[in-house]
């Protein structure tokens, strides 16, 4: 490319040797064309007068583009020259231009992730039954790909959403899974975001929120499901769990008291489930209901309705079963989401 300029003394084009900085910006116009401000530095030698020597030019104009394949460019450039030590003039240079890409080691881009409220409890009451869950980056024009997940607390995803181009500022979720499973009662649950920009960084932020302890109706009874009261093993107790499941125990079990304490008018079943691990087997999976998963799960409830009346709920108000396996929430062969059907529920009667 060769820069040129009208001399109106002598009526005709000059060349103009040059060592020129320059740069823009450009603003896709479509997906093949694109135009934007452009500025240069030069130092040129005008060869027609040579008493004059080197001199210094500030260009300012645009520049177009039209893509062409690959990194190729067809560009069009048009600048008016403001020369420090002689004439200004306007200045055309056409041509191609191939980009070379260069790559710089970039900052991640930010991401603020806010959830409300952090006590979920999505039972339809007017209050705090939606999550809102916040997406905030100062990068937006340079996100290329964005996703954000709600999973469980075995890490198991439950709900998911995703595009191309900036996340939008705000999701609203209303707690139900893929499976159209609303979320359980005093339940850890954790918010993934990530965003992905156009040269392939990638930052993530994790967020946890807790369900609070909800009624929800399911073919028109009242229950409270909590699959997060842990036991040992094979047994109703808790003498082989560690100190924090221990905790969490005692944490749920105790909101789950000051609940039950706002409705007293309400009798409560708390029912015991299981999971039945010979499946497989008809024959041996009704052994194993009958004689193992009933039994347990009865005593499990039990366990739970003596704790209740220590912390203070009147005895007649509780009633016990025991269920085992005979209602599952998920299939016995869903490896990791069979772990809802180890759950207390609490059925509420008026």
């Amino acid at each position: 490319m060769g820069y040129v300029f009208f001399d109106t003394e002598h009526e005709y084009f000059t060349p103009i040797p040059l060592l020129a900085f320059d740069g823009g910006y450009s603003f896709p116009l479509n997906n093949y064309m694109s135009a934007g401000p452009y500025i240069g530095y030069s130092l040129y030698y005008p060869v027609e007068d040579f008493s004059i020597g080197f001199d210094r030019v500030l260009s300012l104009g645009v520049e177009f583009n039209l893509h062409l394949y690959n990194r190729n460019f067809l560009t069009l450039n048009s600048s008016y020259n403001a020369a420090f030590g002689s004439y200004d003039f306007l200045s055309f240079k056409a041509g191609l231009k191939h980009d070379v890409p260069v790559m710089m080691k970039m900052r991640k881009p930010d991401l603020n992730l806010g959830l409300s409220p952090v006590v979920f409890s999505p039972d339809s009451d007017g209050k705090d039954d939606i999550l809102y869950i916040e997406l905030d980056t100062s990068h937006k024009r340079a996100i290329d790909e964005w996703f954000v997940t709600v999973s469980d607390y075995t890490g198991s995803p439950i709900a998911f959403w995703g595009g191309d181009g900036p996340p939008p500022e705000q999701i609203e979720w209303g707690g139900q899974s893929y499976s159209g499973n609303l979320v359980f009662s005093a339940s850890d649950y954790y918010v993934s975001a990530v965003l992905i920009d156009k040269l392939g960084n990638e930052t993530t932020v994790h967020k946890p929120f807790i369900t609070d302890i909800f009624v929800q109706e399911v073919n028109g009874i009242a229950k409270i499901r909590i699959p997060n009261i842990v036991f040992s093993p094979g047994k109703a107790d808790f003498s082989t769990l560690e100190e924090h499941e221990i905790n969490r125990n005692s944490e749920i079990i105790n909101k789950l008291t000051d609940f039950l304490k706002k409705f007293p008018e309400y009798h409560i079943v708390i029912e015991g489930h299981g999971n039945i691990i010979a499946w497989k087997d008809k024959i041996l999976a009704e052994k194993e209901q009958e004689e193992e998963l009933i039994p347990l799960s009865l005593d499990r409830a039990r366990l739970i309705k003596t704790i209740l009346i220590e912390k203070g709920i009147n005895a007649e108000r509780l009633d016990v079963a025991g269920k085992g396996g005979g209602e599952p929430l998920v299939a016995f062969s869903d490896e990791s989401n069979r772990w809802m059907n180890r759950r207390v529920e609490f059925i509420l009667i008026k």
